[in-house]
């Protein structure tokens, strides 16, 4: 199994941001989806052992981080984005069209401040939602299985303590 931590959406709360990174030292790699960029570059300085990759957000002024990437775990091909451009806001069809046409079959983003796991267009598109967001923060857990299905885990930090909020199984259909 391998574990992806998604975390977005910092807007200066350094402090909660390292606290998710630091309860999960089982990460395979950490995903910043954007709008926090000054503290990812900061704690990618600091803790250079850290997997981190990250994309920038519409926030995030004079950053060199790209807008998005595509990470690959496994068989999975994963657009990564803030979602900004994508028109998420009004729902993920602009984005998860998107990652059809870079060939990708899940979409990870962020920019709402909500937790979404969903499937359109035959991608997985999931938002950890917010880590400024009080009086919890809010990120994903995401396991790719050893047998290829994914498993998205949408979680709070309550009192210093994960707290698993809701778990949704999707399996690969490409």
């Amino acid at each position: 199994m391998k574990r992806l931590l998604l975390i977005s959406d910092s807007h200066g709360m350094r402090e909660q941001f390292e606290e998710i990174c630091t309860l999960h030292p089982e990460a395979y790699k950490i995903i910043f989806l954007g709008d926090g960029a000054a503290e990812f570059e900061k704690i990618k300085a600091d803790h250079p052992e850290w997997p981190l990759i990250g994309v920038r957000g519409n926030n995030d002024f004079g950053s060199q981080l790209p807008y998005d990437n595509i990470v690959v775990v496994d068989s999975w091909r994963i657009f990564i984005t803030h979602g900004h451009y994508y028109g998420v806001r009004a729902g993920v069809n602009g984005l998860t069209n998107e990652a059809l046409e870079r060939g990708c079959n899940a979409a990870f983003f962020g920019h709402t401040h909500n937790q979404f796991n969903g499937k359109e267009n035959g991608v997985i598109a999931v938002n950890p939602g917010a880590v400024f967001t009080y009086p919890m923060s809010k990120y994903a857990m995401v396991d790719i299985l050893d047998d290829g299905k994914m498993v998205v885990n949408l979680t709070e930090l309550k009192n210093g303590r994960p707290n698993e909020s809701r778990l949704a199984s999707f399996f690969k259909s490409f």
